[in-house]
């Protein structure tokens, strides 16, 4: 695959609660990949958050992040999972992170995905001036989103520019994978709970994880 003009590494950051990963992530990062996007993708399940509390351990998700990697892509080199955020190392904000990888990783051009319907809750993103000078988005659909990205990225640049001023960096996938795969983190939950096998919604391995260590069993 190639690399950016200029012949610098694309790293894109792609953060979330993975509570659990499942098939429309691993079709994002598909997509990311084999769309020509990014060269690396580094999963970056999060950690114990004030606004959105997780319903199981950050561990566990950590762990669930992996095995759906490994599963799904084998042993390409070009999927890393991070537990930065999940250990607590690092906190939960998109500058944050921004921050520690270009000072450990500064040759990579980093790009930082972000679903469309996050789009207008940009401006209230800790540090959202300095995320806006700084962060380049890659802009990716979702399946409870109506819209295509393309045309929500297009509606909130014409929304905000008057605010910011000048426009967002930003790069709006194609052809959003995820808009295809109907699944939530939200409903996986309530099924595995159910004892439904969802099969075709998520990695095997990541269903027999989650019935071994009883996960999702009450939250």
């Amino acid at each position: 695959m190639s690399s950016a003009a200029g012949g610098r590494r694309r790293l894109a950051l792609y953060g979330g609660a993975f509570d659990p990963i499942h098939n429309g992530h691993l079709a994002t990062i598909a997509l990311i990949l084999n769309s020509g996007a990014a060269d690396e993708v580094l999963v970056i399940p999060s950690g114990d958050r004030p606004d959105k509390p997780n319903t199981i351990a950050a561990q566990h998700r950590v762990e669930l992040s992996r095995l759906a990697i490994t599963e799904a892509f084998g042993s390409d080199s070009a999927i890393t999972v991070s537990d930065l955020q999940a250990s607590g190392s690092l906190g939960f904000a998109s500058i944050e992170l921004l921050d520690y990888f270009k000072n450990k990783q500064p040759d990579a051009e980093l790009l930082l995905v972000v679903g469309a319907e996050l789009l207008r809750d940009l401006a209230g993103w800790v540090e959202a001036e300095r995320l806006k000078l700084e962060a380049h988005l890659l802009i990716v659909g979702r399946p409870s989103v109506k819209s295509s990205a393309a045309e929500l990225q297009a509606e909130w640049q014409t929304e905000l520019q008057a605010e910011w001023q000048t426009e967002w960096r930003s790069t709006v996938l194609s052809a959003p994978y995820e808009a295809q795969v109907l699944v939530s983190s939200t409903t996986l939950r309530e099924l595995i709970r159910s004892g439904a096998r969802c099969a075709g919604l998520m990695p095997k391995s990541v269903y027999d994880y989650c019935i071994k260590h009883a996960v999702y069993r009450a939250f």
